[in-house]
């Protein structure tokens, strides 16, 4: 199994967006949980044989928004193979 995104929202539950639509669409945070791949990697309720993200350094959701070192953290925890292209 693989999966990949371009510029992904990478922590949903811990960004605004994300807390706005889990909210809006979902009735709570806690909800969303279950669709953010961040905690769904540090829970071990996923794996995939590798997780492909190309993300732009100049993008300017990269930090509040998109959170891609959010989710590099948690695949150095878990052991989850992620390839990350910045450009």
């Amino acid at each position: 199994k693989s999966t990949s995104a371009f510029s992904p929202i990478c922590n949903p539950t811990e960004c605004p967006w994300g807390k706005k639509a889990f909210e809006g669409y979902l009735g709570s945070l806690d909800a969303g949980e279950a669709h953010d791949v961040t905690c769904l990697i540090l829970k071990g309720e996923h794996s995939y044989d590798d997780i492909l993200i190309d993300q732009g350094t100049a993008d300017k959701f990269l930090e509040e928004q998109l959170k891609t070192e959010v989710l590099v953290d948690a695949a150095k925890k878990t052991g989850q193979k992620l390839s990350v292209n910045m450009r």
